[in-house]
């Protein structure tokens, strides 16, 4: 049998291991994702096998199992990959000391990859039962969609809760039958998501191992510890051989060393993200072995194979404090999975008389709740998507309700919310939980990420419309509508405007109420659509009263390039008494000078910029997200009208802007900002700083996937020919001519002056003798 390695024997392998690292990371590109994955596979195997030798120790066994099967993975036929599998299988068995040392494990895992396929077959066949809400239907119409989509995704939900469980139910027996007679009575617990029923066919396992209480004094107490360990492990390889646990989920240090940036590095893309366990990291650890890992931060382990009263103790407010709100939070609610089922209902009363006992407890619990779920329903990921290249549904939708469907029932059979409130957020939470199962299952893994995609024509679009796409726009703004109400109606408790016990929260589906949702889902037409229907039908009395409408409606009309119609519904509510605030009244003098800008009024825009500013030296705007936005007309406006210097100098105050420090580099606005620089330096005659700023902006337009990186193509064709080198002026401007073809949108086709832009051709063409014939 293999031996832990001696010291000089472990430097060695220290070492090799470090070359390998370094030979596998020559094969990836500078994000961490392997080029050609076929050879990768070797040095993944050869890595795991290193691990293999740094055994019993069962983190590195669970590694070794992982890095095997990545190679797998990507060389599927490789009998040498396949064997090496078999081979720490039986290991593992050995080192265990199990009943039943001869057992097959990866035939074991096939059959449950067998049940998990059905179980995604089943999922695939009921999503295909939901249809698109239209938007425009009737309240009853929509009550009616609404109700069953409800009982669709409920039921959805249940089915895949149940044929998970029953998953983990087969593998947990399979575990005790290879171990032998368990030294005590015991219990698999569920966490997490499998616990709220809103689990799906790709989710991570987390889950804990209960004992029965008293046997922490028997004097083999470590012998029984050591029994369940081993049984973790062994469900650990079970489950790794579905080979869906991507590599850096388990911290092997020389590629996904989280406490050491430069040997943090690998992004596993050929592993499938599936079935799996919780992750090594130190915020994760939620299966029985835990965190076994010291950091400097948190000196200690914290191991989840305990008695009742041992794990009923992460409850307490100083150890939740210690180890981290997330353990604290996952006990909360569980669910039974596997063993005795008396031990389970101990721990469940043990759990409800802590939680309702525990004042300073429940306080803490309180109000981390409501910073954690100010933070996940803050309406303000929505407004991060404009412009983004991609949208993390799991944080955009999914978590902005960290509830479930049988916490909204208990609430509203408890009088805490009405009828309409309750079935608002049943929807939401239906309407959540299905972006989040449709996206999976299209996959086929794991994947939270929606992605423009590579082409430019995918560039033109906005991300935003990819989310409406999932599940139709009356479904996402009634979803997106009752997170920004919630997030309102938290903030209101946060402030201890009222109190928790006497409040109800009440979910408005007015006109005002969705504008919000609507105009953050970048559904401008809709804003639009449904101004000219309230206009029409003389509804807009009280709407000319409400800043946030009029900031809305003009947004919406800007957004769609309709500028002057934009300056037309601020005479409206001018000749209204709107009511006074001076953050709109700011937005609103952003707005104007914005319209004024894109209609080539520039000089007006300018005056407009100017207004805004004293507005901001009379009141406190320090941090007011628009100021960078003004700054940006303010310098644009100039560079228009000639004022390079000036325009300039209004550049620089927008990169010394407080705002502009918390925000990406790669913000939209810090590439507009990069490339009006940079036209303002090319007629200053600064063309080699001109063409450096060019080039910054082309390549975060690349980042964030814009068709702002055309203007970057024009400024570096005009800098080109200035410097009379023709042909690179050329090159760059037929760029930047083919880019706008593709650009169907008209409006935003119309801003890139596509004529100036085969002039410029045309000029390159003459200067070096080309027929131009087909320029024109």
């Amino acid at each position: 049998m293999l031996q832990k390695p001696n010291k000089v024997e472990g430097e060695s392998l220290i070492q090799t291991e470090l070359k390998l690292a370094r030979d596998l990371r020559m094969l990836c590109d500078a994000t961490g994702k392997e080029i050609n994955p076929f050879m990768s596979a070797p040095i993944l195997n050869e890595i795991g096998l290193i691990y293999r030798k740094r055994s019993p120790d069962k983190l590195n066994l669970i590694r070794s199992a992982v890095l095997l099967n990545a190679a797998v993975a990507r060389q599927p036929s490789n009998a040498k990959f396949q064997t090496d599998i078999k081979e720490i299988c039986s290991y593992l068995l050995q080192v265990a000391g199990t009943h039943k040392n001869k057992t097959d494990l990866v035939k074991i895992s096939k059959q449950v990859k067998v049940k998990i396929q059905q179980m995604r077959k089943e999922a695939k066949e009921k999503l295909g039962m939901l249809t698109e809400i239209p938007y425009k239907i009737t309240d009853d119409r929509f009550k009616k969609l609404a109700e069953n989509k409800i009982e669709i995704v409920e039921g959805l939900q249940n089915m895949i809760t149940e044929k998970y469980k029953s998953i983990m139910e087969y593998v947990s027996a399979e575990c005790q039958n290879i171990m032998g007679t368990p030294p005590c009575r015991f219990n698999v617990t569920g966490m997490g998501s499998l616990a709220r029923r809103e689990i799906t066919p790709y989710s991570d396992f987390e889950h804990i191992i209960l004992l029965e209480e008293g046997v922490q004094h028997k004097s083999d107490y470590k012998k029984i510890l050591e029994y369940f360990r081993w049984f973790s492990v062994i469900f650990h390889f079970i489950i790794i051989n579905l080979q869906e646990t991507i590599v850096p989920s388990v911290t092997v240090p020389s590629l996904n060393n989280s406490t050491n940036s430069e040997h943090n590095w690998l992004y596993d893309f050929y592993t499938t993200r599936g079935v799996s366990f919780d992750g090594f990291l130190v915020h994760a650890c939620k299966f029985p072995l835990g965190r076994t890992e010291k950091t400097q931060k948190k000196p200690w382990t914290t191991e989840l194979i305990k008695p009742v009263s041992e794990i009923l103790k992460y409850l307490d407010f100083e150890v939740a404090l210690k180890n981290g709100y997330h353990l604290n939070e996952v006990l909360k609610e569980t669910c039974f999975v596997f063993g005795d089922r008396k031990l389970y209902d101990d721990f469940e009363r043990g759990r409800f008389e802590v939680q309702n006992t525990d004042a300073v407890l429940y306080e803490f619990q309180r109000t981390k709740q409501l910073e954690d779920d100010l933070d996940n329903f803050s309406m303000d990921k929505l407004n991060n998507l404009f412009g983004a290249s991609s949208c993390n549904i799991k944080r955009v939708v999914y978590r902005s309700f960290s509830s479930s469907f049988n916490v909204v029932r208990l609430l509203q059979k408890e009088g805490r919310i009405n009828g309409d409130t309750a079935s608002g957020l049943l929807f939401a939470l239906a309407v959540a939980c299905e972006v989040r199962l449709k996206v999976y299952m299209a996959k086929g893994r794991q994947d939270d990420c929606l992605d423009k995609g590579e082409t430019f024509r995918d560039w033109v679009s906005d991300i935003r419309m990819q989310v409406i796409k999932i599940v139709g726009e009356r479904s996402m703004v009634e979803c997106m509508n009752v997170a920004n109400q919630l997030q309102m109606f938290l903030g209101m408790l946060k402030s201890n405007q009222c109190q928790l016990l006497d409040t109800k929260l009440i979910i408005d589906s007015s006109f005002y109420s969705k504008l919000e949702a609507i105009m953050l889902l970048g559904c401008n037409d809709r804003v639009i659509k449904e101004w000219n229907d309230r206009h029409k039908k003389q509804l807009c009395a009280n709407d000319y009263l409400n800043p946030y409408v009029c900031f809305y409606v003009v947004s919406a009309y800007i957004l769609s390039g309709k500028y002057q119609e934009a300056l037309q519904i601020f005479m409206c509510f001018e000749n209204h008494p709107i009511q006074s605030n001076r953050n709109v009244n700011f937005t609103v003098m952003i707005q104007k000078a914005t319209c004024l800008l894109r209609l080539g009024k520039c000089k007006e825009a300018v005056e407009q910029t100017n207004r805004a500013k004293r507005e901001i030296a009379s009141t406190d705007f320090a941090d007011f997200f628009l100021i960078p936005t003004l700054y940006n007309i303010a310098g644009q406006a100039k560079c228009q009208l000639g004022f390079f210097h000036e325009a300039l100098t209004e550049f620089r105050d927008y990169f010394k802007c407080p705002f502009h420090k918390t925000i990406p580099q790669n913000h939209l606005y810090t590439v507009h900002s990069l490339i009006y620089v940079g036209f303002c330096l090319m007629e200053l005659g600064k063309l080699d700083s001109a063409m450096h700023k060019a080039r910054q902006a082309l390549e975060l337009s690349k980042q964030i996937k814009s068709v702002c990186i055309l203007k970057s193509y024009r400024l570096l064709s005009e800098c080109y020919f200035r410097k009379e080198k023709y042909k690179g002026s050329l090159e760059y401007a037929e760029k930047a001519l083919d880019g706008v073809n593709k650009i169907r949108d008209s409006s935003i086709a119309k801003q890139f002056e596509i004529e100036k832009i085969k002039a410029l051709i045309k000029a390159c063409k003459e200067k070096l003798g080309y027929d131009n014939t087909a320029c024109a």
